[in-house]
């Protein structure tokens, strides 16, 4: 998939194409579809699949993920091509029509645009499935509306899996995202707190805003260099040692390796424990035994 920031620095030739756009917050089930029928549709008709994704967002409540990490599980689709659009304030007082002429209809020749049922676009989220039916028609394209996808009645969305990872319901976020609940995060230098007190080798993770599950010791697995690894994610302010700062830190099982500056996957399999105080280093380090043993 190639990547464009920006749809002033696309200067490729595009003779017809098949085009979705939207944020993709957590690329769930129901963007899964979307996506799915865009890149079908672009195959079957010879032409080139297109996203128009956003960053930053403009919804006002945090991302799930970070545009990083959206970009790489949006690769896994096959689309050939995603546009970065920057959300400064001209963009959002656009004209829709005027985008849909003068962008999706005169630089990429679109046949069929792919949105879902809920599809807002515009000032003030002013267009609407309908009015893309119009310009449509207008235009000589096709819209394809993809239902809304549900989990127990509940519709999927970004916010109410965020929800859920917040409060820690990471199986109902799983079964809305279609996948394990991650994180991309940067390792990063952190004070070697663990290395000191503990003689335990830990990677301090920045992991970009991403939303996280509540503080606690989860069993995790680490993806980095292509290679999968087992390990232990705390996250927390290390209570036991009088430390304000929340940090992110990951045990990665049979893995010496320096890695600072790399980036790496972090999926949850499941929380071993909550965060806590102890009364001593020594009842630390043996609770930290425990949690080891219970990697499966």
């Amino acid at each position: 998939m190639r990547v464009v920031n920006g749809l002033n620095d696309f200067k490729g030739k595009i003779s017809a194409s098949v085009i979705t756009f939207g944020i993709f917050d957590g690329v769930h089930k129901g963007h899964s579809l979307i996506l799915k029928k865009t890149v079908h549709e672009a195959k079957r008709l010879k032409v080139k699949s297109v996203c128009i994704t956003f960053w930053p967002s403009p919804k006002k409540s945090p991302l799930l993920y970070s545009l990083q990490h959206r970009l790489n599980l949006l690769a896994q689709y096959g689309l050939d091509i995603c546009i970065v659009v920057n959300i400064n304030k001209g963009f959002s007082q656009v004209n829709t029509e005027n985008f849909v002429k003068d962008i999706l209809v005169k630089r990429f020749h679109i046949k069929t645009i792919v949105i879902g049922k809920d599809f807002r676009f515009g000032k003030k989220r002013s267009c609407n499935v309908d009015d893309l039916i119009r310009y449509a028609k207008k235009y000589s394209f096709k819209v394809f509306s993809v239902g809304l996808v549900k989990y127990k009645k509940e519709n999927i969305s970004s916010t109410r899996i965020r929800g859920y990872i917040l409060k820690g319901e990471l199986q109902k976020a799983e079964k809305m995202l279609g996948r394990k609940v991650s994180i991309l995060g940067t390792v990063v230098r952190g004070r070697h707190v663990a290395t000191r007190y503990l003689n335990l080798a830990t990677a301090n993770i920045n992991p970009h805003h991403e939303v996280l599950p509540p503080d606690g010791v989860y069993q995790v697995n680490v993806d980095i260099y292509s290679k999968h690894f087992k390990g232990v994610c705390y996250i927390g302010k290390r209570p036991t040692l009088n430390l304000k700062r929340k940090v992110v830190e990951v045990h990665i099982l049979n893995f010496k390796k320096s890695i600072y500056g790399k980036e790496l996957y972090v999926t949850f399999k499941n929380k071993i424990r909550n965060d806590r105080k102890f009364r001593s280093l020594i009842e630390l380090k043996k609770q930290i035994n425990i949690d080891f043993s219970k990697i499966s």
